[in-house]
């Protein structure tokens, strides 16, 4: 993963607006029947990304990017009404994506990346006895974008992006196990030591934040 993240960014001739930073907030929300038995809330957080424009010839005003991104979320909730939950996720993924700008202060985006999340799931019971488990998961997503550029010139140009999109996941088995110390009893739940199953943590996600090409 490391390496590919470094080949596409490394691509292409780098000039003055070839370079992308963004940053903001995430929301996604959770669909599938694994997740639903943890949290009924979305996943919300935030996340980071680097752009870079390939040498790529494309029809006017269409260019090619390579990007890439990490974005971490969490969400709360409860298992059986007696189980209290805290689900965390962090996403890295690199992809490709098209933007077509045709007028000035507007340019919309779709892309695809690949990349891994890492899941990590805590069941805290009533007597405050926790177990947790944390795995890794191959994910894929697509999305649009739009950009609202305040400033638009040649060499910078700065604004406000919303992305809109789905992201495919692997379902990650979790085994959460008791987190022991010296004097803790022992943790009396039914799935203290049981699998809880593959946990899908795919669904429908909405960016916003601010980007930067320079």
């Amino acid at each position: 993963m490391r390496s590919f993240l470094i080949l596409i960014l490394l691509a292409g001739t780098a000039s003055a607006g070839d370079n992308e930073v963004s940053f903001g907030s995430t929301t996604r929300a959770l669909r599938s029947s694994s997740a639903d038995a943890v949290t009924g809330d979305s996943l919300v957080g935030g996340g980071v990304g680097i752009g870079r424009a390939l040498g790529v010839e494309l029809p006017r005003h269409f260019t090619l990017w390579s990007d890439a991104g990490i974005t971490w979320s969490g969400a709360t909730g409860s298992m059986f009404t007696v189980l209290a939950t805290d689900l965390f996720d962090t996403t890295i993924t690199a992809g490709l994506h098209v933007r077509y700008q045709p007028i000035r202060n507007v340019a919309v985006s779709a892309g695809v990346a690949i990349g891994a999340q890492h899941a990590s799931l805590s069941i805290t019971d009533s007597m405050d006895h926790t177990a947790s488990d944390t795995a890794w998961g191959a994910v894929a997503r697509a999305s649009t974008q739009i950009d609202l550029l305040a400033i638009d010139f040649p060499r910078f140009s700065f604004g406000v992006r919303a992305e809109l999109g789905y992201l495919f996941s692997q379902g990650i088995e979790l085994v959460p196990t008791e987190q022991r110390t010296d004097d803790a009893d022992t943790l009396h739940i039914p799935i203290s030591e049981a699998s809880l199953g593959h946990l899908d943590l795919g669904g429908a996600f909405f960016n916003i934040g601010l980007v930067s090409q320079f």
